[in-house]
């Protein structure tokens, strides 16, 4: 976890400078055109892996069915 507060700072940090430059200088970040929500809800479900690997790694290693030094037999399994 010592990696992940940090993380999401910094991510909120790049949002709010992002935000800000933006408001300056609204040419810089031009508005793309609206996409359906068709489009949108197919974007979160192609993305939905991702996450899903990270909560899998993080919760098993907090479960203690992964060990962070030795390999599982699930890995090679």
């Amino acid at each position: 976890m010592a990696g992940v507060v940090p993380g999401i700072i910094l991510t909120l940090l790049f949002i709010g400078a992002i935000y800000i430059v933006v408001a300056r200088h609204p040419g810089v970040g031009p508005p793309g055109e609206r996409a359906s929500r068709a489009d949108r809800q197919g974007s979160l479900l192609r993305a939905a892996p991702i996450p899903g690997v990270v909560l899998l790694t993080i919760g098993g290693m907090y479960m203690r069915f992964f060990h962070r030094l030795r390999p599982h037999p699930l890995a090679f399994s």
